[in-house]
């Protein structure tokens, strides 16, 4: 890319282009761009857009684009898996005490089940509303 394209890019992009370029440089043929210059481009296309950064770095935007919303799902599958469970260990926890499960569900649908043991019942009571207070 000549120095005049890349004065207008953020300095990610610039660097980025002078990356892809020297690659381009150094391939034989027609070879398949690597699958870590295709991870740079998807993680510059988060922050720039697609558009620009395709143009930035000469690639078809359609493939691109594509590979953006391959990562996207798989982000959004793997947040929606690490949702469905979570553990909260406690310390301090007496032997002794309170064992119990706990079933909370809201109107819109929200569910929580808690498996407690060891724990008093002020604390119970006071996880409980902890859990389930409004943050406005």
């Amino acid at each position: 890319m000549s120095q005049r394209r890349t004065a207008n890019l953020p300095a990610s992009l610039s660097r980025a282009s002078r990356h892809f370029e020297h690659w381009r440089s150094r391939r034989r043929g027609r070879a398949r761009l690597p699958e870590a210059l295709w991870a740079k481009a998807v993680a510059l296309a988060r922050t720039h857009g697609v558009s620009k950064t395709a143009k930035a770095l000469r690639l078809d935007y359609g493939s691109l684009k594509q590979r953006l919303g391959k990562v996207c799902e798989h982000e959004v599958a793997l947040a929606k898996a690490a949702a469905d469970f979570v553990e909260v260990l406690t310390p301090g926890i007496p032997p002794a005490g309170l064992e119990c499960t706990i079933a909370l569900e809201k109107s819109d649908s929200v569910k929580i089940r808690i498996h407690l043991k060891g724990i008093a019942v002020a604390d119970l009571a006071a996880l409980g509303g902890a859990l389930w207070r409004d943050p406005a």
